[in-house]
């Protein structure tokens, strides 16, 4: 029984290495170890899941991280089509938020982010009409609404209250963290594009993966000629160019054991005319960098 028992205590060593991987670690402590091919299983569920895997599934009913509230996609009330927030137990309804879509809860339950719908002062054919109304965030506490300087895709951290997205800045976007707490914005990055390409939290919630389009040109507003994968901690130290490579990579994706990251990248440079191109999928170890 106790050589069992060791086996199955030496088994499980793996599993603890990984998690604690990233204990201790910042930004400026990670490099890249080598780049291997993605296993067929995996880009077989990335091609499947096609955006959704990189930006997660919009989901039209999503209960609250302590499960007691539900957040629900309403589409039958005619001109109030939003989200429906009940408590899960009574179905007594708690809040309507008119125009929200797009749901995503904080880690704590505390806030609801969403996208917003408003009515547009023109009419078609005697119909109200609607327009992209920006990001918004509801206080479940405080029974408020307020629009965040967010402007497209967003993230919450998977340990805390902190928002992750883009801001537009001019012809280019900003990167951000934005905290509903205290109403602050704090700037990570500047982005050399007018389009933000991707980022994703690290497990631990305290850096960020993303990639940035260094140089465009022709009719490629998704196809940048020239990106690389840069990491951050999340008070915008320790920024890390961590790929240095000829094939502009475009998406990216944090793995839960730390020491990998997903990536999509083009098999060569897009064409200027057109853009696009053939991708492939590859995987980024990780490893940290020796102490001087």
């Amino acid at each position: 029984m106790r050589h069992i028992i060791i086996i199955a205590i030496i088994s499980l060593l793996p599993l603890f290495a990984d998690e604690d991987f990233l204990k201790g670690v910042r930004a400026e402590d990670l490099m890249v170890e080598r780049i291997e091919e993605a296993p067929s299983e995996m880009v077989k569920e990335i091609e499947d899941a096609g955006f959704d895997y990189w930006f997660g599934k919009t989901l039209f009913s999503v209960y609250s991280p302590d499960s007691l509230l539900l957040a629900e996609i309403v589409s039958n009330r005619g001109l109030n089509n939003g989200i429906r927030l009940i408590y899960r137990k009574t179905k007594k309804e708690v809040k309507f938020i008119i125009g929200g879509y797009n749901i995503h809860w904080s880690p704590n339950g505390k806030f609801l982010a969403y996208d917003k719908m408003v009515p547009c002062k023109e009419l078609y054919h005697g119909r109200q009409t609607y327009q992209d109304g920006g990001r918004w965030i509801y206080n479940i506490n405080e029974n408020k609404e307020e629009r965040i300087p967010i402007s497209d895709y967003y993230d919450w951290s998977p340990k805390a209250n902190l928002l992750a997205g883009n801001q537009y800045y001019g012809d280019s976007l900003k990167f951000v963290l934005y905290d509903p707490s205290t109403a602050e914005t704090r700037l990570l990055d500047k982005t050399l594009f007018f389009d933000f390409w991707n980022f994703s939290w690290s497990p631990d919630g305290n850096m960020l993966v993303y990639v940035v389009a260094t140089k465009v040109e022709g009719n490629v507003e998704l196809s940048p000629i020239e990106s690389d994968v840069f990491v951050i901690n999340r008070d915008g130290t320790g920024k890390m160019q961590i790929t240095h490579t000829p094939e502009p990579e475009i998406s990216v994706k944090w793995l839960p054991d730390g020491k990998s990251i997903v990536v999509e990248r083009f098999k060569q440079t897009p064409d200027l005319a057109n853009g696009g191109g053939s991708t492939e999928i590859v995987i980024l170890k990780l490893t940290k960098r020796e102490k001087k």
